[in-house]
């Protein structure tokens, strides 16, 4: 039970934001004195609490064992991601979803340390598989659920998050009572930064930031470019972004090809995502589009953290990975706000900023020298 313990937390780290994408547009239509860009920086918002947790875990992982840090971690998301099913004020919607991203950060970076602290070589690679393909598996359900809901009430999408009391239950009573953390931040801090961590770190924020492009601009595209405005189809779509991520997470455990050949693939697939969702006219290609965005991600995210693996010392890995899914995390909150002041600079349409980004990666990628 403490591999599927372990394996749990990983269905809740996409789902805190990907989950509300279905339901923008009703959100929208409750609150139409809210700049619509706060409305989308509800899906990202929790993310950069994120952040905020990587400043204070050295101090609170010298302190409190995995299992605790956890426990408060998942009562936070709990109540955090349930709070609005109890308000309209949009003011406490955006400070439950604080709340939740302190959770979120807890369990994000315990998530992928514990993978990495207890399992070795392939059995760690294809946990780490299994984590990202888990990682898209909570979201499959939570964008179906709140397309069907989010039609209903807005404030039915939130009770989603009260799931997040089951690894509770697990955590409670399979995960042993002890301090593992606070080794990894004790060694950690004495070493320094390897040059390839800097760029994968790089990488990892950029990707993040492409592909939610694409769940915080869906339903409007939808919207705008057919003249569909349904959530169940929004919701519908985000799921099978999520299906394709599982499978691609799935797949990569028995991937045996050089990790460049797969990054040169991954974000080939992603330029061309956002070139087929940037078409306006074919909504055939568009659904091609977002299918193919959520199959990069799903190579994305244990490809990242395998390298980062691979490039890590012993003393220096958990720190690394730690940072990686900080990036992943910054980059979800940066990514309305940067693509919004592009969007308005270039004057093009937002899945082609995706694309440009999506070709820079493929560049330095194609360039960059091999030496791990």
């Amino acid at each position: 039970m403490k591999k599927f313990t372990i394996l749990s937390l990983s269905l809740f780290t996409l789902l805190a934001g990907a989950a509300l994408s279905p339901a923008l547009p009703s959100i929208s239509q409750a609150f139409p004195r809210v700049n619509k860009l706060w409305i989308q920086a509800l899906v990202t918002l929790p993310s950069i609490c994120v952040i905020f947790w990587q400043v204070l875990a050295t101090k609170v992982s010298t302190k409190f064992s995995s299992k605790k840090q956890l426990l408060v971690g998942l009562i936070l998301y709990s109540f955090g991601g349930g709070l609005p099913v109890l308000t309209a004020n949009f003011t406490l919607i955006i400070v439950s979803r604080i709340v939740l991203g302190v959770g979120l950060g807890i369990i994000a970076d315990l998530s992928v340390e514990l993978i990495n602290s207890n399992y070795q070589d392939a059995e760690r690679k294809r946990m780490l598989s299994y984590a990202g393909a888990l990682n898209n598996g909570g979201t499959v359900l939570a964008v179906l659920y709140a397309g069907l809901t989010a039609k209903l009430n807005w404030h039915l999408v939130f009770y989603l998050y009260l799931l997040a009391l089951i690894p509770l239950c697990l955590v409670f009573s399979f995960l042993k009572d002890e301090s593992m953390t606070s080794k990894r931040k004790l060694a950690s801090d004495k070493t320094s930064f390897e040059p390839e961590f800097l760029f994968i770190a790089g990488e990892m924020l950029i990707t993040t930031i492409i592909y939610f492009i694409v769940p915080t601009n869906l339903g409007y595209a939808i919207k705008e470019y057919f003249k569909i405005n349904n959530s169940l189809i929004t919701g519908g779509l985000m799921a099978l972004i999520s299906i394709l991520g599982v499978i691609a997470g799935l797949l990569f455990s028995r991937n045996r090809l050089k990790n460049k050949i797969v990054l040169i693939g991954l974000f080939t697939m992603f330029s061309c995502s956002m070139l087929f969702l940037s078409l306006e006219n074919s909504l055939m290609l568009f659904v091609i589009g977002a299918a193919l965005s959520g199959f990069s991600l799903g190579i994305a995210l244990p490809l990242f953290n395998q390298e980062i693996i691979s490039i890590s010392n012993i003393n220096s890995s958990n720190r690394n990975l730690s940072i990686g899914q900080a990036m992943i995390f910054l980059g979800q909150f940066i990514s309305p706000f940067l693509i919004t002041e592009l969007h308005n600079l270039l004057n093009c349409n937002v899945f082609q900023i995706g694309c440009g980004l999506s070709l820079i990666l493929l560049f330095l990628n194609i360039i960059k020298p091999v030496r791990y």
